[in-house]
């Protein structure tokens, strides 16, 4: 439908009409070029302006329209720049376990393993139990989080673990507690990072005190 409006343009005979429409074009053109060129490289993640643009993807759609896990290495390094050494809680929506970094450095290649541990999922949203790490299942602690936008947003999945290779099943709503707290910062518009204040922890304590969907 688009496409057609150049021609159709092109074929009105009225001249007000013409060079209103012609320029109606040019600037929808003009606007989709821009929009795609702030997005460079995030194309994945691409949400026009009406939408509310990248940063509201994810109240839209998730899942494959907007990750395929494509972000882990971005978060690498957005952790070396801008915390590098701290651990970081991962709930990761990808094919390719976190632990990959491990390997290359052990393999010789000049990288830091990524420190990071599965945050803890709400309870009773874990099928098949949970990481010997999250046994007694407690609250998450104050500090970094990082937090795939699928599984903020509530999706089921599977979910890594530093100890074991094979996944975890978590169910719906098992991160979607982070919809409570606001995001400093987004890596590729797929991965939010958060950072959990004594007093965010303590409010998120309560969920499970008495769990209740965000």
């Amino acid at each position: 439908a688009a496409g057609k409006l150049a021609p159709w343009a092109s074929g009105i005979r009225t001249r007000g009409a013409k060079a209103t429409a012609s320029v109606a074009v040019g600037v929808m053109l003009s606007a989709t070029t821009i929009s795609t060129l702030l997005i460079h490289p995030h194309y994945l993640a691409f949400f026009n302006f009406v939408s509310g643009g990248p940063d509201h993807g994810s109240e839209h759609l998730i899942d494959s329209n907007l990750d395929w896990g494509q972000d882990l290495i971005n978060l690498k390094q957005w952790v070396e720049r801008n915390a590098p050494g701290e651990p970081i809680g991962l709930a990761y929506f990808g094919q390719v376990h976190p632990s990959i970094f491990s390997i290359r450095a052990q393999q010789g290649v000049r990288e830091r393993p990524l420190d990071w541990y599965l945050p803890p999922p709400l309870p009773d949203t874990m099928k098949r139990g949970r990481p010997t790490s999250l046994r007694p299942l407690k609250p998450p602690h104050p500090g970094l989080y990082a937090v795939s936008a699928s599984l903020v947003r509530g999706l089921p999945w599977r979910v890594y673990d530093p100890s074991r290779w094979a996944p975890w099943e978590a169910t719906f709503n098992a991160f979607a507690y982070f919809q409570r707290l606001k995001p400093i910062d987004k890596v590729g518009y797929s991965i939010f990072i958060y950072r959990l204040s004594e007093r965010d922890a303590a409010d998120l304590a309560k969920l499970w005190d008495s769990p209740e969907l965000p």
